[in-house]
């Protein structure tokens, strides 16, 4: 409990002149659009907030092929929601709850706990598809704006501590968070109405439908659920706390799924299956237990078992400190199915663990020239090569991958780890200064500017890219003074 107050505690006073920085109370309130209220910037700026504050509190799970995984079948969903212009990010929350929310900006969390429940990647897809459907039909958005009338500041940090309790599956961050706003009422208002349930269900199975899975698995896991808490009454998932289902919910969205045909597509379930065999390992309490998991799994005949009970005996093998049958079953598996990185990544892993380093690295380099730019690959690689003194290589690695994809600030953090270890300073502050930007720090982005700046020894060219990245920051600044003086704003009703 107090673990989660903490994160209450951090996050409203963070929040609220953040908020107020950003201009979000001087938009005009006029009409009824979502728009109207808060802008698609200003929704990605309270998500970014909201990121860094379950980052820093250990609730982001960091495992790359995880990670990975779930942001590939996020991103094939989202490109069929028909919105451009919307980003999305996808993350896992470790916690062993049932539960997945959607907040401001595009970030969409689901717990670790909600994919072991899954049955087959039709049903987290179907989960993923309703919490994208909430972004794209401007639900956070339109609670901000019933909010409106207590100050849209104060209404969208309750708001963001409410997503944080949902996130965690606590009442005492949600209680917090009404508290430090000072309006209990908006706490009735925070959770999504009847019709958006009904909208994003209807939105998120033709979001299924269209990226090619069952549309009716949707459907098949809120009847799981309703199932288990009708005969366990005590047992009731956070999800459905949230998400509230009524068996005509359940019925309308069932026909809905009979009458919409599957696009024709070929999807490769492996991914799912292996995330799922990978969150079992993570997830148990001691290495012995997820062995103990994959052995029965097994039932005794390990070297017939099928490739997901091998992966994840190999992994628990690995975990366990048994890294001769864990290495044995990934070379195995990789002579096997060559074009999965997973296995790569876990023989080369189970090889650094056991301080065979050259032949690690020799893995990991096969599979980087297979895989070229394989996200989850080559941070592994980045990783092994910094923990073997080799972070030149490992900075090099990182800057052609960031430099084409979309990175994250853990990403990000490695790089600057790697300018750093190679004696790179002035670029470790740079790379660092991303990191806050990512997370929406601009004055401590500023700062390590600074301290780039301050660096001996760096070159013209350096010089030049640290400057030019300090005005647009500078110039970031100034037009949030400028905002603030033109507007008091509601962050001034909490001082003193």
């Amino acid at each position: 409990m107090e673990f989660m107050l903490r994160i209450a505690a951090w996050l409203i006073p963070l929040l609220l002149p953040l908020l107020a920085q950003a201009g979000i109370d001087e938009l005009p309130d006029i009409g009824s659009s979502a728009g109207a209220i808060i802008s698609p910037a200003e929704e990605y700026q309270l998500g970014r907030m909201i990121m860094r504050g379950l980052r820093d509190s250990d609730l982001v799970l960091d495992d790359p092929e995880v990670t990975e995984y779930v942001q590939a079948i996020g991103n094939n969903l989202a490109s069929h929601a028909g919105i451009d212009g919307q980003s999305f990010q996808f993350f896992v929350v470790r916690d062993d709850g049932i539960n997945a929310f959607a907040l401001p900006g595009g970030f969409i969390g689901i717990n670790m706990g909600l994919i072991l429940e899954t049955r087959s990647e039709s049903e987290l897809g179907g989960v993923l598809a309703h919490e994208i459907a909430h972004v794209t039909q401007k639900h956070i958005a339109r609670q901000i704006e019933a909010a409106s009338n207590f100050g849209l500041v104060s209404a969208a940090a309750t708001l963001a501590a409410v997503l944080v309790g949902v996130a965690v599956g606590s009442a005492d961050v949600i209680q917090a968070g009404v508290a430090a706003g000072q309006s209990a009422s908006i706490q009735s208002r925070i959770n999504f109405t009847r019709a958006h349930e009904y909208e994003a269900d209807r939105v998120g199975i033709g979001i299924l439908a269209d990226a090619g899975y069952d549309p009716s698995g949707m459907v098949s896991f809120f009847e799981l659920m309703a199932q288990r808490a009708r005969l366990s009454p005590s047992w009731l998932p956070e999800l459905l706390r949230t998400h509230p289902v009524s068996s005509a919910r359940i019925t309308e969205a069932r026909n809905r799924a009979k009458n919409r045909p599957t696009a024709e597509q070929t999807i490769s379930h492996r991914g799912y299956r292996l995330a799922r065999a990978r969150l079992v390992v993570l997830s148990a309490k001691t290495p012995a237990e997820a062995l103990e998991h994959f052995r029965r799994e097994a039932d005794g005949r390990e070297a017939e078992a099928s490739e997901v009970t091998r992966y994840g005996l190999a992994l628990a093998y690995a975990h366990s400190g048994e890294y001769g049958p864990a290495s044995e079953i990934f070379r195995s598996l990789r002579a096997s199915n060559e074009e999965v990185t997973e296995y790569h990544i876990g023989l080369a892993q189970t090889l650094l663990w056991a301080r065979r380093d050259n032949e690690a690295l020799e893995v990991y380099a096969e599979g980087h020239r297979l895989f070229p730019r394989n996200v989850s690959l080559t941070v592994r690689y980045a990783q092994a090569l910094i923990q073997t003194g080799q972070p030149g290589p490992a900075h090099d690695l990182m800057l052609d991958l960031l430099n084409n994809i979309n990175p994250s600030p853990t990403q990000v953090r490695l790089l600057a780890m790697a300018a750093s270890a190679s004696g790179n300073t002035g670029d470790s502050h740079y790379y660092m200064s991303e990191v806050h930007l990512l997370n929406g720090e601009l004055q401590l982005a500023l700062d390590q500017l600074r301290l780039a700046l301050y660096t001996p020894e760096i070159t013209a060219i350096q010089r030049e890219r640290y400057d030019a990245r300090m005005r647009e920051i500078r110039e970031a600044l100034d037009e949030q003074k400028k905002k603030r003086k033109r507007k008091p704003s509601d962050s001034e009703n909490f001082s003193g």
